[in-house]
């Protein structure tokens, strides 16, 4: 129910966050935040998020602000 998400955070760099999964949604975790979030409402645009279902993989996510996803 945990992985970790790569995005591009403040300042346009790349950021790590760690990714929960619940019944109610995807949330986030951020070491630059005291709040957790629903990742639509983070502000992030998200590039790659590890695979729920098997830790070594990967996906590419390209959601987001900067994704054409939302604003």
């Amino acid at each position: 129910r945990l992985a970790l998400s790569v995005v591009i955070g403040p300042h346009d760099q790349n950021h790590v966050v760690l990714i929960a999964r619940t019944a109610q949604g995807d949330y986030v975790l951020d070491n630059l935040s005291s709040a957790v979030k629903p990742w639509r409402t983070t502000g992030y645009t998200f590039l790659a998020t590890q695979d729920f279902q098997s830790r070594t993989g990967w996906r590419v996510t390209l959601a987001g602000p900067r994704a054409g996803e939302f604003s």
